[in-house]
């Protein structure tokens, strides 16, 4: 009986095993079927229609064809312009200005190109990308002009200009003194009532920008009197108040590759066409206080009674939808290099610019435009009046002239940075404690109400003046 049963329990330990070994063996097929499974998956993914090397591949591929296309459009640039890297020549002193010749590599960006998958990030090879051409100014210098801007006249001892207007490409390249004329000539006109008139023409169609050379080591805020971070009182006509004395890095960088930056060379003006330049025309008018694309042009009217924000978003409104340049309004340090670039070549006085300025009591001086009277009591400017010729600005008159109206207010082929209007820069200036420095900015050069000089700093903290305008710069991108 004991072996009977033992023998039951033992059949049914043999048979509980084997069926354990069963389940296993079972377990196992799955497994490597879903292996399996998961495997096909995988290599699908990676080399399937959709996988991951495909797309890979693909991405380079559209990374690679984005850098073809920006080349092949700076290539077709090139050609629109007539110009052939290849081709060109070196600048040397026999070369003339307004000549094409070869960039130096350092004005290139070198634009490497990467796959986008992380596993697959090599450099291929790097694609040489200028944004700007190289242009003689005849005097052995070159000088960087960004793309959709053309070389008018002038050399790095007068002041290179250029302009947007194709028009206006080499221009005034053969000037023989390097000054180039302001670009505007008054035609006679017959009125119904049988008088001859004037009307102001542009010979210069485009806006315009001079080109100010400098090093990164002459690229700096200048000190022209008291009333500084130090603290002290301050000069009358030269420094008010607190103003900061810091240059931002950013401005520097264009500094360090090209060695220099553009300048209006005018002061902004009101886009002809507009309302608000009709009604200036008639009479007085404050309500200039708005969204608008500013001019650089000659024979314009100065864009007055307008704040610092104002000014500062519609200087870079003018060039924001261009690829190659932007534009903002000049700076505190860009101000003292312009000046002082006035100083080293034509010898100007930058603590009294009342000979070569537009002031109330200054020079006599004659002027070819419209003139606006207007007195520092009265915010309200007098109506521009009719053109004239020649006409002389007498001492003691408070005139606001239209922009590039005489040469007699012309240094380094710049007009009206002495006189004319005071005008916002980006610089931070202000009366009190130097906590507040970034409460206000900076107001510089004088006014035609004013005897300030070129290099003076004024706290701008009275909103829209009828003394107040601005001036526009260039960035290469």
């Amino acid at each position: 009986m004991r072996k009977l049963v033992k023998k039951r329990i033992e059949g049914k330990i043999y048979k509980g095993h084997m069926y354990n070994k069963a389940i296993t063996l079972i377990s196992l097929v799955i497994t490597i079927i879903i292996l399996i499974l998961l495997a096909g998956i995988t290599i699908n993914l990676c080399i399937g229609d959709n996988g991951i090397f495909k797309r890979a591949k693909e991405t380079k591929n559209e990374y690679l064809g984005a850098i073809e296309e920006e080349q092949q459009a700076l290539n077709q640039l090139y050609m629109q312009l007539g110009i052939d890297e290849t081709e060109l020549p070196e600048n040397t002193p026999e070369t003339q200005a307004g000549t094409l010749v070869r960039i130096p590599d350092n004005w290139y960006t070198q634009t490497p190109i990467k796959y986008a998958m992380p596993e697959l990030q090599e450099i291929q090879k790097t694609v040489k990308v200028a944004k700007v051409y190289a242009v003689s100014d005849g005097k052995n210098n070159i000088v960087p002009i960004p793309y959709s801007f053309f070389y008018v006249g002038g050399n790095l001892d007068t002041g290179v200009v250029i302009s947007d207007n194709e028009k206006d490409k080499n221009k005034y390249k053969n000037v023989t003194d390097g000054k180039v004329p302001a670009g505007i000539r008054a035609l006679e006109i017959t009125s119904e009532e049988g008088k001859t008139k004037y009307k102001l023409e542009d010979e210069l169609l485009g806006n315009q920008f001079v080109w100010v050379p400098c090093t990164k080591g002459e690229y700096h805020k200048t000190s022209w009197g008291q009333g500084n971070v130090s603290g002290q009182s301050g000069v009358d006509g030269i420094c008010y108040g607190y103003w900061d004395p810091t240059t931002n890095s950013a401005e520097i960088t264009q500094i360090e590759k090209y060695g220099g930056f553009y300048v209006g060379r005018y002061e902004a003006s009101l886009p002809v066409g507009t309302e608000e330049y009709t009604e200036a025309l008639k009479y007085d008018n404050d309500k200039y206080d708005y969204d608008g694309t500013a001019e650089v042009k000659a024979g314009r009217i100065p864009w007055n009674f307008i704040s610092w924000e104002q000014s500062q978003k519609n200087a870079r409104k003018m060039y924001e939808k261009n690829e190659i340049v932007a534009s903002g309004l000049i700076t505190g340090t860009q101000w003292d290099v312009v000046i002082k670039k006035m100083e080293e070549k034509e010898s100007k006085n930058l603590t009294d610019s009342r000979k070569w300025g537009n002031y109330r009591s200054g020079d006599e001086f004659t002027y070819t435009g419209r003139a606006a009277e207007f007195l520092h009591s009265d915010v309200k400017q007098y109506p521009f009046g009719d053109v004239v010729v020649d006409t002389t600005k007498e001492d003691g008159k408070c005139y606001k002239l239209t922009t590039g109206a005489s040469d007699h207010n012309r240094a380094y082929n710049i007009y009206d940075i002495a006189g004319n209007l005071s005008e916002w820069v980006e610089e931070s200036c202000v009366s009190n404690t130097i906590s507040e420095i970034q409460t206000n900015h900076c107001i510089r050069g004088g006014c035609s109400s004013y005897t300030n000089p070129a290099c003076s700093r004024d706290i701008g903290n009275y909103g829209p003046q009828s003394e107040h305008g601005f001036r526009i710069v260039l960035y290469i991108k």
